[in-house]
């Protein structure tokens, strides 16, 4: 791997992370909210929360498809 192939290689990585952590907040934001508008929504494990709101949030994007 070149230097300037290894440069693009590590921009790439920094994207990738930021991005992860932009989901995760969002992930974290959303569940926040929809705790506070449906009680029912709270699970009990924060693998659980992420899968709700993932779905919650998949489902909204196919909708405004």
């Amino acid at each position: 791997m070149g230097m300037e192939e290894s440069k693009l290689y590590m921009e790439l990585l920094k994207n990738v992370e930021k991005n992860k952590y932009k989901l995760i907040q969002e992930l974290i934001e959303r569940a926040e909210k929809e705790s506070k508008i449906n009680p029912a929504f709270v699970p009990f494990y924060p693998a659980d929360c992420f899968v709700k709101v993932s779905n919650l949030m998949l489902k909204e994007a196919k909708d405004k498809e």
